[in-house]
């Protein structure tokens, strides 16, 4: 099977009329690249806490920003 092009990560285009054929593609696509858990807000952003420094929250924050869009 051939890898889909990032810019359109499903196959099937939504019309309107294919909505449920077309959410269950691209929650797949999503489980696929282990994005789920942000459209469900499992995963949160990170927050600072005195035990990291300013350093490597800043650099947690941005992996999580990155994913997160």
């Amino acid at each position: 099977m051939a890898q889909n092009d990032v810019s359109q990560p499903i196959n099937i285009i939504l019309d309107g009329t294919n909505y449920s054929h077309w959410a269950y593609a691209f929650q797949n696509f999503l489980h696929g690249r282990k994005l789920w858990k942000y459209i469900t807000s499992h995963v949160t952003a990170p927050v600072a806490s005195g035990g990291k420094s300013s350093e490597q929250f800043a650099a947690r924050f941005e992996e999580w920003d990155s994913d997160n869009h």
